[in-house]
């Protein structure tokens, strides 16, 4: 009873009792529209890959994706957080956590906008922070720009 749109355009039907029940960030059944016969309409900027690996996890009775077979699951975490998918919340996180020596700043911009800073450990070292703790939000460091993040942002 609900669609969302892409930013594409593809479209993907879903119920809005899940959608309620397993994100935090749309509406409750009560508030789509009374009327059977029309849907609700959510356009949404995500790609149509993410936003269909989103809806994976929130239909009971299909499987999950295997995060360990997305290269690249940036845009899936950034959505995931966004929309509080929680059956996605930790599994994402656990993916991103395993791309820590590979892609550490990346690992890092995340952590710290989501407030993960159990992950801040795990890019301390490739990044030379040389003490996370006495940072009182892993963000200043984004504000600041250091010559990391601008390489990350500017190549």
């Amino acid at each position: 009873d609900i669609i969302l749109e892409a930013s594409d355009g593809t479209r993907f039907g879903v119920s809005a009792s899940n959608l309620h029940r397993f994100s935090g960030a749309f509406p409750a059944p009560g508030f789509v529209k009374a009327d059977s016969t029309a849907y609700e309409v959510i356009i949404l900027h995500e790609t149509a890959d993410v936003i269909r690996l989103m809806v994976q996890f929130i239909h009971p009775g299909v499987r999950q994706p295997d995060m360990w077979d997305i290269e690249n699951p940036w845009q899936l975490a950034e959505a995931v957080e966004k929309y509080m998918i929680f059956p996605a919340l930790e599994v994402v996180k656990a993916r991103v956590r395993s791309l820590a020596t590979k892609y550490p700043i990346q690992v890092f911009i995340y952590a710290a906008r989501h407030g993960h800073d159990d992950l801040l450990p795990d890019v301390e070292k490739p990044i030379g922070l040389a003490d996370y703790h006495s940072i009182e939000n892993p963000l200043q460091l984004l504000y600041a720009e250091p010559p990391w993040v601008i390489r990350a942002f500017h190549t």
